[in-house]
C-alpha cells in the first residue's frame, strides 16, 4: 500500500494542473556542488571553476584549467590536453582511471566499470564550468571514490534569449569556433527551452616529424581536428507540482595525428619538438555520442525526485607505432643502435603499427530522492548501469630501406577470433543514502554507498570466458562547524573504493582498491574580497589497483601494487583589492598550493615487470605525484579592458615507483623536470556585445620533460598565442 501511495503521489504531481508558476532552474542533479558560494557549506574539500576560469585565458586544455585547484595532479602527454592523466589526493594518475568522471552529473568515461583506463576526457573548451569533489563528501558519486569526482558542466539552457559566438586564430595553425544560441518561450503547454551549440577546434601541431629522402609527407601535421555539436531541449509543463524535462543530444568527431612514441633524452635536449620518422602514420580517430533524458519533480513541498536515462557510445581506433625490428619501443630508444636509426628513418628495418580499435558503450538509469526534514536533508539514490568494451585490433608491418623510404606493407589483419578480439561487460547496481543533519552550528553528513557488479569477459581466440560478481561499499562521515559568519571548520573520514575491470578481476585475480581518507580544514570569507581554505589530508590506499602496463605495449597485465600513503596540505586563497577598497576596478589575485608526501607503505607487490610500480620499495615516492606545486594568478579589470597573468610551478617527479633517476635500459624510467609555466591573457570590449581577447601560453617558452610515458621523453607545449573575437547578445 505504501508503494501504491508513492506512485499515486507521483502521478498526481505529474499530471494535475493549475499549480503556481516557478522560475526555470538548472536541473539539480546536473551539478554536484553548485556555484562557488556552495563550496563554503561542503562537509569536504571541493572547488567550482566557473566560466571565467576557462574563457579568460581561452583555455581548451583541462590540465591548465585544473591548475587552479589544489589537490589535483596532472600528467600531460600531447601538449593540447587531448589525453589528460588526472589524479586527486595522490592516487595513481594513469589515464584518470581512479576518478569518477562525469558530464552534467552523468558518467562520461567510455566504460567506467569495464575499462576504467580508457583514454577519454570531455572537451573543456565548450564547458561552462568544472566541479572537483575530494574528501569525505563524495559517497554519492562512484564507482571510483578513492580519488574523487570531476564533473564537467556543459552549456546550460539560458533563462532568457541569449547568444554567444567566439572566433579564434592562433599559432600552430590553430583555429576555434564556438557558438551557441538558447531561448525560453512560454506556450500553452508550459515553458519550453532550447539550446543549440557548436564547437570546432583544429591545430597543425607543434611537433615536427623527421623527413625521409624521396618521400613527401606533411611533416608539420602533428595536430588534430575536433568537432562537437550539441542540442538541448527542456519543458516545464503547467502542472500542479513543478517539474522539468531536459533532453540532451551531443556528438564528438575527432581525428588526431598523435603517437605513443617520445624521444631519447639526448634527442629531447637538442629539439624537444622532434618526432621520429616512423611515427608518421600514427593517428587516432574517435566518434562519441552522449545523450540523456532528465526529469525532476517536486512531489511535495519537502520531497524532490530526479530521474535520468542516459546512453553514451564511443568508437576509437588509435593506429600507432608498436614495435621496431620486433623489439619494444622504449628499449630501442634506450639501447640506440640499429633500432633507433630505423625509427629515425636512417636505417633499413621493419616497424609495426597496431590498430588499437575499440568500441565502448554505456547506458543506464539513475534516480535520486531528496527529503527536506528541517534538521535533516535526507538523500537516497539508485543507479542501474551497463557498460562494455569490445577490443578488435590488428597490425601492419612496414619495411623500409636505408633511406627510410617504405618498400613494403604487410597487413596482419587476423579478423574475428584473433588474440586482439575480446569483450568485457559489467552490469552494476549502485545504491547510496546520505543524511545532512544540522544541530545548531554543527552539521554532520554521514553516507554509505553499495556497488554490486556482475562481470563477464570473453577472449575469442581461445574461447576463454569468465563470469563472476563483485560487491563492495564506500562510506563517509563529514562535518562542518560554523564558528561565525566568516569562519567554518570542516573535516571527515571516508572509505573509498575503485573497482577493476572484468578481465582484471576474473582472469588475473585483481581485487578492488580501497582507501581510508582523513581531512581537516578551515574556510574563511570576510565578505570584503578575501577568502581562503586550508586543508590537511591523509589518504591510505590498500590493494592499489594499477591498470595496464608501464608503457602501453599491450604485454603487461593489471596488478595490485600494494599500499600507498598520501598526505599533505592544500591551500587556496583569493583576494580582490578592488572589491576590498571600493575601487572603480577589480584586482583579483589567487594562490593554489599543494604540498604532498605520497609514498609506498611497504614494498610494491606488483609482479609484472611492465608495471609502473614494479621494483618499488617501502618509502619510495609515487610516480608522477610532485611534492610541491604552486599556481599564482593576478590581474586587473576595468569596465572596458583587463588582463590576467598566471604562473604555475611544478616540482620534479619520479616516473616509476623504483625511483630510478635515469636508466640505460628503458627510457620510461627516470624523472620529469621541475618547470615554471606563465600564461598571459588580455581583453578589450569594443562595445557592450563585442570583445577582443588574446592570450599567450608558456610566455617564458620553458622547455621541460613532462612525462616519460608511454614511450620516452615528451615536453609541454612551447610558447603559443591565440587571438579571438567574442560576441555575446
Amino acid at each position: 500500500m505504501k508503494f501504491l501511495g508513492i506512485v499515486t503521489a507521483i502521478l498526481v504531481a505529474m499530471f494535475a494542473t493549475g499549480g503556481e508558476e516557478r522560475e526555470a532552474s538548472q536541473l539539480s542533479d546536473t551539478v554536484i556542488i553548485g556555484d562557488a558560494a556552495a563550496v563554503m557549506a561542503l562537509s569536504g574539500s571541493g572547488a567550482v571553476l566557473e566560466t571565467a576560469a576557462i574563457r579568460t585565458q581561452s583555455y581548451d586544455d583541462v590540465n591548465r584549467v585544473l591548475r587552479r585547484v589544489p589537490g589535483v595532479y596532472v600528467r600531460e602527454e600531447d601538449g593540447f590536453g587531448l589525453f589528460p592523466n588526472l589524479s586527486l589526493r595522490g592516487v595513481d594518475t594513469n589515464r584518470s582511471s581512479k576518478l569518477t568522471m562525469m558530464e552534467d552529473g552523468i558518467l562520461t568515461a567510455p566504460a567506467p566499470y569495464s575499462a576504467p583506463s580508457a583514454y577519454y576526457s570531455p572537451t573543456v573548451g565548450r564547458m561552462s564550468g568544472v566541479e572537483v569533489l575530494k574528501g569525505s563528501s563524495q559517497v554519492r558519486y562512484g564507482p571510483h571514490t578513492t580519488g574523487g569526482a570531476i564533473n564537467y558542466l556543459s552549456t546550460p539552457i539560458p533563462e532568457a534569449e541569449q547568444g554567444y559566438l567566439k572566433l579564434s586564430l592562433g599559432t600552430d595553425e590553430e583555429m576555434r569556433i564556438h557558438g551557441h544560441y538558447g531561448t525560453v518561450v512560454e506556450t500553452e503547454l508550459g515553458r519550453v527551452g532550447l539550446l543549440v551549440e557548436g564547437y570546432y577546434r583544429q591545430a597543425g601541431g607543434f611537433r615536427i616529424i623527421d623527413g625521409v629522402d624521396g618521400e613527401t609527407i606533411n611533416r608539420d601535421d602533428t595536430g588534430f581536428e575536433n568537432m562537437e555539436p550539441m542540442l538541448k531541449l527542456s519543458w516545464e509543463p503547467k502542472t500542479y507540482r513543478y517539474q522539468q524535462f531536459e533532453l540532451k543530444l551531443g556528438y564528438t568527431d575527432r581525428v588526431a595525428n598523435e603517437t605513443y612514441l617520445g624521444l631519447t633524452d639526448a634527442d629531447f635536449a637538442k629539439d624537444s619538438t622532434r618526432r621520429y620518422a616512423a611515427t608518421r602514420f600514427d593517428q587516432i580517430e574517435a566518434d562519441h555520442t552522449r545523450n540523456y533524458l532528465k526529469h525532476v519533480i517536486d512531489l511535495s513541498d519537502t520531497v524532490m525526485l530526479e530521474t535520468t536515462l542516459y546512453h553514451n557510445r564511443l568508437h576509437r581506433n588509435w593506429y600507432k607505432l608498436n614495435k621496431v625490428n620486433g623489439n619494444d619501443l622504449s628499449g630501442a630508444l634506450a639501447a640506440g643502435g640499429a633500432d633507433l636509426d630505423t625509427l629515425r628513418g636512417l636505417a633499413a628495418g621493419t616497424f609495426r603499427v597496431k590498430a588499437n580499435n575499440r568500441n565502448y558503450e554505456l547506458y543506464g538509469a539513475q534516480t535520486t530522492a531528496s527529503w527536506d526534514l528541517d534538521e535533516h536533508q535526507l538523500t537516497l539514490g539508485a543507479r542501474y548501469h551497463t557498460d562494455w568494451i569490445r577490443r578488435y585490433q590488428w597490425e601492419d608491418r612496414y619495411t623500409q630501406d636505408a633511406s627510410g623510404a617504405i618498400t613494403g606493407i604487410e597487413s596482419f589483419y587476423k579478423g574475428p577470433d584473433s588474440a586482439g578480439d575480446r569483450w568485457q561487460e559489467t552490469q552494476a547496481v549502485a545504491l547510496f543514502v546520505e543524511d545532512e543533519i544540522t544541530v545548531g552550528q554543527l552539521t554532520l553528513t554521514p553516507g554509505i554507498r553499495f556497488e554490486s557488479l556482475e562481470y563477464e569477459h570473453i577472449r575469442y581466440d581461445n574461447g576463454t570466458r569468465g563470469r563472476g560478481s563483485l560487491g563492495t561499499w564506500a562510506a563517509g562521515l563529514g562535518a562542518t562547524y560554523e564558528v561565525d559568519e566568516q569562519n567554518t571548520v570542516f573535516g571527515g573520514i571516508h572509505r573509498g573504493i575503485s573497482t577493476p575491470g572484468p578481465r582484471a578481476n576474473l582472469a588475473n585475480g585483481i581485487e578492488h582498491e580501497t582507501s581510508l581518507a582523513l581531512e581537516l580544514g578551515l574556510r574563511h570569507d570576510n565578505g570584503k574580497g578575501f577568502s581562503s581554505e586550508l586543508v590537511l589530508f591523509r589518504s591510505a590506499f590498500d590493494n592499489l589497483f594499477v591498470d595496464g602496463n608501464v608503457g602501453g605495449t599491450g604485454s603487461g597485465d593489471s596488478d595490485n601494487a600494494g599500499s600507498v600513503i598520501s598526505q599533505g596540505l592544500e591551500l587556496k586563497a583569493s583576494y580582490d583589492a578592488g572589491e576590498a577598497n571600493d575601487w572603480s576596478f577589480s584586482q583579483p589575485t589567487f594562490v593554489s598550493l599543494t604540498a604532498t608526501d605520497a609514498t609506498l607503505d611497504g614494498d610494491a607487490k606488483a609482479s609484472d615487470p611492465e608495471s609502473i610500480f614494479a621494483g618499488g620499495k617501502d618509502g619510495n615516492r609515487v610516480p608522477y605525484i610532485p611534492q610541491l606545486q604552486l599556481t599564482v594568478g593576478t590581474g586587473i579589470a576595468f569596465e572596458r579592458w583587463g588582463l590576467e597573468v598566471l604562473g604555475t610551478w611544478v616540482d620534479e617527479t619520479y616516473t616509476t615507483a623504483d625511483n630510478v633517476s635515469n636508466s640505460t635500459t628503458d627510457v620510461r624510467f627516470g624523472k620529469t623536470d621541475d618547470y615554471l609555466v606563465v600564461d598571459l591573457a588580455a581583453w578589450y570590449s569594443v562595445s557592450e556585445i563585442v570583445k577582443i581577447t588574446g592570450s599567450v601560453r608558456n610566455l617564458l617558452d620553458d622547455e621541460y620533460v613532462v612525462t616519460r610515458h608511454p614511450h620516452g621523453a615528451r615536453g609541454g607545449r612551447p610558447i603559443s598565442a591565440i587571438l579571438g573575437l567574442e560576441i555575446q547578445f
